[in-house]
């Protein structure tokens, strides 16, 4: 790969030279290019060599070792925090020099008032915050290193956008040159802010590869010119965002004034420190230190503490930091797994307690037991892991949820805690018929650690763990069972084998009493018939799917057939499109926007149009349908 640290030896390394992949010499990769990390003296071509290639991505290292290396005594970011252990609080230096009063657009209308006189803010629900947010955002707005900590759903990353809004609305007026640097981990948690921040700017430039296409257009590649050319459009604009890598290697040419870390309890120390030029004159770090830390490559660094980032350094330095207690995500029965386990004092909204109830399941939390044994590779036990018998689970409890539009793909995402076992579901979705297949690729299927700051109305989630001996790796830590069990909004179901999990581990002993006080943990998912709720089923392998709804004869692994509009069972309310409503809901509101029926009006030409209803999308008109009648000549 390009990019990646190679070694080369021709005396079983005696002695080595090293070298970075710089391209390929052919399609095929037969031939690679190759840039030497120092001047190479002897005649490379004299003898034959060994190459060996290193397993970690070097790129995602190299530029922040060379910033490290590039930073001088003198111009160390925020030393008397980070070395001196300083407990002072400071403004930021911008706003020492300008004024203080701020200008902002609340939910009633735009607000004037001093940032130093609390007493002249508008109240949080003016600010559309709760209190323990509001208080977030005075000490972030008005400390040069302000720290954000928050539980899942909690709104961290809502109060980093309400930062970042009222700061870009009075650039200006602080007399600050520079636009604000938003920095993350992850390209996910990084789109997830940018896409957001659209909202109050559009002065904003995404550097580095995202999946996001609502971002394509702010994209730096689309920048034209010259390097110092494309540089200078970058600085007139509101946010830049990008991953810590691409920071450090861009640190002298971006040198902002304002840095906001996203997820900073995920990223290194050494990454964060380098992404911090001199002219940094306010650093926001926004995360939490019981979800997932620093990834490191090799374990071992673990005992000198390279895992522990500089939002939990901090902390551990009693740093004051602002505390956001109320989660605004889970439902109460999902809360209690990881409160007070590992959130001792987190509370719930009341918007969480009267979330809709999706027809077909029983409860909202499910936790499917099973003995089924995990397989790993044989020739190297380390490796990732898979579950045959949870993969097959969760592809068909998948395939008839969207079958009977229970709900959407993008209202649905898989979760599993192996690399491996996201390939084999993703493989078995494969193999479905196209059709369905099609619908089952859309959903959002990623490990537990790439779905960081994600969130999703219905959660499957695939533990794969399963044997006699109770392994549960890096199962047993608290961080990785907070971020597994916190992701989901109205329905979480897990698969795993609880007799595993609980063999050794205290905290899978507290959530299994939990499991079972809720009458949550069971060998089987119950669910409920999506046409006669009346009627339940229980399905403990794969092939159950298929059973039959006694009343409707209703085959859960067959597409519905389009209800009756004599049966009384249905509603057979006449629908704004002119079909008949075929579902439970009194509103109708849900069924508007997913009418399956064909749309059956005739296009200009006289044909039919043989498309599924469209009315909410077109409003009725057929002026931009093309007519896919084929006619004979």
């Amino acid at each position: 790969m390009q990019g990646s640290l190679v070694c080369f030896t021709c005396n079983n390394f005696d002695t080595l030279l090293f070298a970075t992949i710089s391209g390929s010499g052919n399609k095929n990769c037969q031939q690679v290019l190759v840039k030497f990390c120092e001047r190479c003296e002897e005649n490379i071509f004299a003898n034959e060599y060994v190459c060996i290639e290193a397993k970690a991505f070097f790129e995602h290292y190299n530029h922040v070792l060379k910033a490290l290396q590039d930073i001088k005594t003198n111009d160390f970011p925020f030393p008397q925090y980070f070395i001196q252990v300083s407990e002072e609080h400071c403004l930021p230096l911008y706003l020492r020099c300008q004024t203080s009063m701020v200008s902002v657009k609340g939910i009633t209308g735009d607000c004037h008032f001093d940032l130093l006189k609390l007493s002249s803010w508008p109240s949080a629900a003016q600010l559309g915050l709760d209190d323990h947010q509001l208080v977030a955002l005075q000490a972030a707005l008005t400390s040069e290193l302000a720290l954000i900590r928050g539980a899942p759903g909690t709104g961290k990353t809502l109060v980093g956008l309400k930062i970042a809004k009222i700061l870009t609305e009075n650039k200006e007026a602080q007399n600050r040159k520079t636009p604000i640097l938003v920095v993350s981990n992850t390209n996910f948690a990084l789109d997830q802010f940018l896409v957001q921040a659209l909202k109050f700017t559009q002065k904003l430039v995404r550097i580095g590869h995202s999946k996001q296409l609502k971002l394509d257009a702010f994209n730096f590649n689309r920048y034209k010119g010259s390097m110092p050319q494309r540089l200078n459009r970058l600085s007139r604009q509101d946010i830049i965002g990008t991953t810590t890598t691409i920071a450090a290697k861009m640190r002298s040419d971006l040198a902002c004034e304002v840095v906001i870390v996203e997820d900073a309890a995920a990223v290194t120390e050494a990454h964060v420190i380098a992404c911090l030029s001199n002219k940094c004159q306010h650093l926001i770090l926004i995360g939490d230190e019981n979800q997932l830390r620093p990834t490191l490559e090799n374990n071992e660094l673990e005992a000198l503490k390279l895992d522990t980032s500089l939002f939990e350094r901090m902390l551990l330095n009693n740093r004051k930091c602002s505390m956001l207690n109320v989660q605004y995500r889970m439902t109460t029965e999902m809360t209690k797994l990881i409160s007070p386990l590992i959130y001792k004092d987190l509370t719930s909204s009341e918007r969480v307690l009267s979330l809709p109830k999706l027809h077909c399941f029983t409860k909202r939390v499910s936790f499917v037991s099973h003995n089924f044994t995990e397989l790993r590779e044989f020739r190297n036990p380390s490796l990732s892991r898979k579950n045959p018998y949870e993969a097959e689970f969760v592809v068909s409890l998948s395939k008839y949820l969207l079958l009977h539009k229970v709900l959407s793909s993008a209202d649905l995402t898989i979760l599993s805690t192996y690399s491996d076992q996201v390939s084999l579901i993703k493989k078995l979705m494969k193999q479905e018929d196209s059709a369905i297949s099609r619908r089952l690729l859309e959903i959002k299927v990623v490990t537990v650690d790439d779905y960081q700051g994600g969130e999703c109305n219905v959660v499957l989630l695939s533990l794969v763990r399963s044997n006699h001996q109770g392994d549960i790796g890096f199962l047993a830590k608290s961080n990785r069972i907070s971020v597994a069990l916190s992701k989901a909004m109205h329905v979480l179901v897990i698969v795993g084998s609880m007799d595993t999990l609980s063999k050794k581990c205290g905290s899978w002993n507290t959530i299994k009493e939990c499991l079972k006080q809720q009458g949550a943990l069971d060998r089987c998912l119950t669910l409920r018939c999506p046409v006669h709720p009346e009627n339940q089923f229980a399905v403990k392998q794969s092939s159950e799917f298929g059973q039959m709804c006694p009343k409707c004869n209703n085959n859960p692994t067959e597409p519905r057939q389009e209800e009756t509009e004599e049966s009384p069972e249905h509603c057979s309310e006449v629908l704004q499109c002119g079909h008949r409503c075929n579902g439970r809901d009194q509103m109708h509101a849900s069924h508007l926007s997913r009418c399956r029926r064909p749309c059956g009006k005739r296009l200009n030409c006289g044909h039919v149009c043989l498309k599924k209803c469209h009315y909410h999308r077109l409003d009725g008109s057929h002026q931009d349908v093309t007519c896919e009648q084929i006619v004979c000549v």
